[in-house]
């Protein structure tokens, strides 16, 4: 079967909508795409789709990462396409190979009828899409283990204050009778049992991917972008974490997985149990050594005893 290697633009705007293009001509003809074309011997894909696009749109475009290589067999052909997330440096998208074009709303994608191998970019954008979603409505403040850990505190007699903008971090709980910050940290954001770093590199696996966790599993999907943001907030945490130890503050680290049903009274009865143990340890008494005086030397236990 014949090979034909292309390439594709997934122009965005700064709405979100995306630039879809329909065929002209050929055995495709009126079928929507993302534009592009084949690539020539020598070109990169980067350099194929920046010269496609001025050829086909008259339009300067800014490349940003791939999104997905795509293989289709269709009937008389088997298809490889490389699709970018790309954005307009300068030009109008004048249409001059295709009879219409559309920008399209993520409500909107499937207004279209999409050729099969663009289908499949469709679907993979739109679940990006979805799991940008669900990620924003993940509260940053009063979330789920936090008010665990705020009830359990309260319960037990502790007193607190929340979310302190003075102190390095903004710690979730500060308790300043216990010169301590308790951080409630979500198991997937900062990467529990994930390590991303190490003296030589990344942490890999035998497959050459960084290692997931019990309680942190990183998407395959856009891994970098993951495995580089886990990076970040351990990196942050870390800093933050001296920071506060320098300025004479204990810190405590409450991790989602230990809030389970089956877990959850075991780890706050264990903070309360550490919180006291620093509030007894900060108010002991520091008694001084009973002086040893010479006539209570050796000698006088001696004739005490005789």
């Amino acid at each position: 079967m014949k090979q034909i290697e292309v390439v594709a633009a997934i122009i965005h705007d700064d709405e979100g909508r995306i630039f879809a293009t329909q065929r002209g001509c050929g055995d495709m003809k009126d079928g929507w795409e993302f534009p592009g074309g084949k690539m020539e011997p020598g070109e990169s894909p980067e350099e194929a789709l920046k010269r496609e696009i001025w050829e086909e749109l008259e339009t300067r475009i800014v490349i940003e990462q791939l999104v997905q290589t795509v293989e289709y067999d269709y009937p008389k052909f088997h298809l490889k396409m490389h699709c970018f997330w790309c954005h307009i440096e300068s030009g109008r998208l004048t249409l001059k190979e295709h009879e219409a074009s559309r920008w399209l709303s993520k409500n909107q994608f499937d207004c279209v009828d999409w050729l099969p191998a663009d289908r499949i970019v469709v679907e993979k954008i739109k679940e990006q899409a979805r799991r940008h979603k669900n990620m924003a409505a993940i509260h940053s403040k009063d979330t789920k283990p936090e008010m665990i850990v705020r009830r359990g505190l309260w319960k037990r007699g502790f007193r607190y204050r929340l979310n302190s903008p003075k102190l390095p971090g903004h710690p979730d709980l500060v308790l300043r009778k216990y010169r301590t910050c308790v951080f409630v940290n979500g198991c997937f954001w900062h990467g529990h049992h994930v390590e991303v770093k190490s003296e030589k590199g990344e942490v890999k696996s035998e497959r050459g991917e960084v290692k997931s966790s019990e309680c942190c599993k990183i998407p395959r999907t856009n891994r970098e972008f993951w495995v580089a943001k886990i990076r970040r907030n351990q990196e942050r945490d870390t800093e933050e974490q001296k920071r506060l130890a320098e300025m004479g503050w204990h810190c405590i680290t409450v991790w989602e997985c230990e809030l389970k049903p089956s877990k959850r009274e075991d780890t706050l009865t264990s903070l309360a149990y550490t919180l006291n143990r620093i509030w007894l340890k900060d108010h002991a008494v520091v008694g001084q050594p009973y002086p040893d005086f010479e006539e209570e030397g050796a000698n006088y236990l001696k004739a005490a005893e005789e």
